[in-house]
This record gives C-alpha cells, sequence and structure tokens, in this order.
C-alpha cells in the first residue's frame, strides 16, 4: 500500500506510535476498481455536431477507450465522423462529420498531405469515402509509463492521432521464399492534435537490456512475431494484444520495455528460454502476416516486402524471448549451462550451511555460517560459541529462522550433497519444531538435495567450483584461519565462502530447472 501510495503514515498523538490510513489516491483508487478496465462506473457521452446541431450519439465511451481510440482527429466508425474535441472535465466527446471538421486548421493540414500522397499514388483523393471505407485508419499515439520491475502503476498519455493512409491500388512483392504477395502502399500523416486526458491502472512490466549484436529493427520484428506465435500456438493461445512492447535505442544500447495491457502475470509465468526453443522451431502459416501488422506495421512490411523470411523471423522471435528470459550463457570445457536471469519470481531458493569446530587452549569453540539466496537477495548469518547445548541449541534457532523464512515466501529451498542434508538435520536436532518443518518440508517438495539430479547430468565434475573459481581461494582462507585459530578471521572467511556458495548453488538449480546443462563430446 505505501509502495503505491495507495496508504500514508501519520502518527498517533492519543496512543504513540504511528497508524496506516487511505490516501486519497488510495480512495480513488478503490472507487474507480471495475471489472473492465480500472475508472469510473460512468463514460464519456458522445455528441454530433451537425447542420448547427447537437444529438447524442452512441454508447458511453470508457476513460480508456477515450484515452486510446476517441482522440481529436480520430475517426468514430460508428458515426462516421471525426473527433474533434474532448472535455475531461465534462465527460463529453465531440463529433463532426468529415466535410465539417476540415474547417479546423490541423484537420485541414493533414487533409492536404493526404491529397499530396493520393495524387503522387495516382489515385483520386476521396477523404469522407477513404476513412468509411477503411483506406484510413487512425492512431493514437501513447506515451506509457510501465513499471519496469514487476507489479505497479500503469500509466497511458495521449502525445497525438496518425492517419495512416493506404493505398487503392495493391502492389506486388516477391518474398525471400519465392512467393509473391499482394500488398498496399502506406504514408502516415501526424495530425499534432489537441489530445487530452490520461488513464491509469496497476499491471505487470519488466525492462531488459538486449545484446548489441541486434539490431533494434531486428528486434521489434522479433519481439511481433514473439507476440505472433504466443497468439497463434494452441499451449498458450494469449489475447495477440495483451502483451504491449516498446524499444528503446540509446547509442549501442537497445532497451525492451514489455507489459501487460491487463494485468495478467503471464510475464513472471513463462518459461522464456522454453518459449525461445519452441518459436525457433515453429513454422509461421501465412496468417501470421496479417496478425504482425496488427501489432507493428513497420515489422510486417519487411516480411511483406520480402526483406526478412518467416524462417529468420521465427529466429529472431526466440531472440527476443531469450532477451526477456535474460538468457545467460557459460561455456566451461565441454560444459555449456544456460539460465534465465535470477529472479525472486522464479521461487528458487539455495541453502549453504558451513559449520566448523576449532580447539583452543582451554575450550573447544563452534562457528556456523548460514547463507541463503533467492536470486536478488542474500541471506547471511553467523554465530559462534563454545560447545554445548546453549549453543546448539542458538545454531538450531538461527537455521530454523533462516528456513522458515524461506518456506513463508512460497520458495522451493534447494541444498547441495548429501553431506549438506544430514548437517541440516544434526544441526536442528535440538529443535523439535525444526525437525518437524524439515520433514514437512521434504514431504512437501519443498525441500530438494539436488546433488543427485546434478550428478547424473555431469557426473563427478566440480560444477560449483568451476562455475566460481574464487570457491577454491575462500576455501583455503579458511584453512588458514582455522590454523591459527583466528575466530575473527574464520567467521569471516566461513560467511564469504558460505555467500559466494549459495550463489553459485542458485545458478546451477536455475540452469536445470528452467534452463539447462549440456554435456558435449567436443570441447
Amino acid at each position: 500500500m505505501l509502495e503505491y501510495g495507495l496508504a500514508e503514515e501519520t502518527k498517533d498523538h492519543l496512543l504513540g506510535g504511528r497508524r496506516l490510513r487511505v490516501s486519497e489516491k488510495g480512495i480513488r483508487f478503490w472507487r474507480d476498481i471495475g471489472f473492465y478496465e480500472h475508472g469510473p462506473p460512468y463514460g464519456y457521452r458522445k455528441y454530433l455536431h451537425a447542420r448547427g446541431r447537437e444529438l447524442r450519439v452512441g454508447e458511453e465511451a470508457s476513460v480508456r477507450d477515450v484515452v486510446e481510440k476517441y482522440q481529436p482527429g480520430a475517426f468514430d466508425p460508428s458515426t462516421d465522423a471525426l473527433v474533434v474535441d474532448v472535455d475531461p472535465r465534462k465527460y463529453k466527446i465531440i463529433e463532426e462529420p468529415v466535410e465539417d471538421a476540415l474547417a479546423r486548421s490541423w484537420i485541414a493540414r493533414a487533409a492536404g498531405l493526404y491529397e499530396d500522397v493520393k495524387r503522387s499514388w495516382g489515385e483520386k483523393p476521396d477523404l469522407a469515402n477513404d476513412m468509411k471505407y477503411g483506406r484510413i485508419y487512425t492512431l493514437v499515439v501513447l506515451n506509457v509509463r510501465a513499471p519496469v520491475s514487476g507489479f505497479g502503476e500503469l500509466e497511458e498519455q495521449p502525445i497525438d492521432v496518425e492517419w495512416v493512409i493506404e493505398s487503392r491500388k495493391p502492389r506486388l512483392a516477391r518474398g525471400v521464399e519465392g512467393r509473391t504477395r499482394v500488398y498496399h502502399e502506406t504514408f502516415t500523416v501526424k495530425l499534432g492534435a489537441p489530445v487530452k486526458g490520461r488513464y491509469i491502472d496497476y499491471t505487470y512490466g519488466y525492462s531488459f537490456e538486449a545484446p548489441a549484436t541486434i539490431s533494434s529493427d531486428d528486434l521489434r520484428l522479433g519481439l511481433t512475431m514473439l507476440m505472433v506465435f504466443l497468439r497463434l500456438n494452441p499451449q498458450y493461445a494469449i489475447p495477440l494484444t495483451l502483451l504491449q512492447h516498446h524499444v528503446l535505442s540509446a547509442g549501442s544500447v537497445n532497451l525492451v520495455y514489455l507489459w501487460e495491457r491487463e494485468a495478467a502475470g503471464i510475464i513472471e509465468e513463462f518459461n522464456w528460454l522454453r518459449v525461445a526453443e519452441e518459436v525457433e522451431r515453429y513454422r509461421f502459416p501465412a496468417l501470421a502476416i496479417p496478425l504482425a501488422a496488427a501489432i507493428d506495421l513497420a515489422s510486417a512490411f519487411r516480411l511483406i516486402r520480402g526483406e526478412v523470411s518467416l524462417e529468420a523471423a521465427a529466429r529472431l522471435a526466440a531472440l527476443a524471448a531469450k532477451v526477456i528470459a535474460g538468457h545467460q550463457q557459460v561455456r566451461l570445457g565441454n560444459l555449456v549451462i544456460e539460465h534465465p536471469r535470477p529472479s525472486k519470481n522464479h521461487k528458487i531458493a539455495s541453502l549453504v550451511v558451513l559449520y566448523e569446530t576449532i580447539q583452543l587452549e582451554s575450550r573447544q569453540a563452534q562457528i556456523l555460517a548460514i547463507a541463503a539466496y533467492d536470486g536478488e537477495d542474500h541471506i547471511t548469518v553467523t554465530c559462534r560459541g563454545e560447545t554445548g547445548l546453549t549453543t546448539a541449541r542458538e545454531f538450531a534457532q538461527k537455521l530454523l529462522e533462516v528456513i522458515d523464512r524461506l518456506l513463508a515466501e512460497n520458495f522451493r529451498v534447494y541444498v547441495h550433497g548429501t553431506e549438506q542434508h544430514n548437517l541440516l538435520r544434526r544441526l536442528l536436532a535440538t529443535s523439535y519444531i525444526g525437525i518437524s518443518l524439515l520433514r514437512q518440508a521434504e514431504a512437501e517438495g519443498k525441500l530438494i538435495d539436488i546433488g543427485s539430479k546434478l550428478a547424473e547430468k555431469v557426473g563427478s565434475i566440480p560444477l560449483l567450483a568451476n562455475l566460481a573459481p574464487k570457491i577454491h581461494d575462500y576455501a583455503e582462507w579458511v584453512q588458514r584461519a582455522k590454523r591459527a585459530r583466528d575466530l575473527d578471521e574464520l567467521e569471516t572467511a566461513l560467511k564469504v565462502l558460505a555467500r559466494t556458495l549459495a550463489e553459485t548453488l542458485y545458478r546451477i538449480t536455475l540452469a536445470l530447472e528452467k534452463g539447462k546443462i549440456i554435456v558435449s563430446s567436443k570441447k
């Protein structure tokens, strides 16, 4: 609530302390919650001005429809008229017949450009007729501020309206695969329209950085074809416009912004590396091109004109899916390790426990280091004490707190090897609750030893140490501190080693669960 500004913290002068109360933004949020969109339970009324009269026409338009479709300069096919004004305060849309709307200078200027384009194509201009029969379609250009790291606020603001003019006469183009395609020439006119309003909702959105090896045009085509694939493949079959994207180029850096038009949570749920494999094998039907045109006309024209084949477009779509996945690949000799971007959303957590006993002059000391990693945040705990029941109980409590926290947040907790598994049991032996929690987590498949599964893949190859060479140095650091009987140094070394092991184990687990580990015969 506080994160999104829906609540505010106030001081309780009577009882002391602080309390939460709903903010003005929060009140608007709850008031505007609706089934189909986030907005008031009433819409904009449409009025047609014709022959000196004002007529109420059609149904009310929602706030989102007004922002996305009913801006000045947009054509309303239900009335065959142009929107000429929007009044957000009175919730009113004003429309005029095309001939009357030409009296406005900004529409007259666009109409003049339209006539020039039509004549250059050798066609007779007829603005009203071309709009009525779909040879001109209007687009509202939006400035979208979407969340970039999960759930958050989505804001849409219109910045202009465009007329996309289509030639009446068809053109022919021969594709890369030798097939002749029919298309119509297009030209876009920017109106500089007096747009108004904004729409606010809440949804999921993310930003990703694409490698410099892929151009922004190829990235846009890949994202477009990826959306087409997710629509056509019956395994997914999501609405064509549910996922929206934008590519921002800044020098050699391409940033991809991806968000859900309606909050569905599918960006988090999809295994994008698997999607990449599936779309690369997919054979797009001819229907894919008109679907691509509905998403990004410029990308579709690259297919229509034969600049890019459908097979190449499938490879670009796979590349786009890997960008979304945050595809990371590591080669170690004959091993290839691939995994998506580390994230809490995978609900995977690694757990490493290190335990050392050191004999001092008159006593024996024990040191415990616990490290967990969930793809974004580290948990690192160390404690020490003299050998005895009190220290054993303290160790058990510390370990129980870490495991309980991970399980409470619905993570699957992974450990590596029988030795680690047995150490967990031994350390929790003094805690009945700890042993019960451990058994329950194992029975429910929430505490998993990944050692045997990893051995099946790579045999006896020391994968953790190969992935993070510093593990050798940290292990030697632990041994030096132990020989020197330096408790402070030993505790620090164990903490660093445990943290590194946890992060490396997470990457291996992520590769096994959401990516792949390949052992090839060639180095």
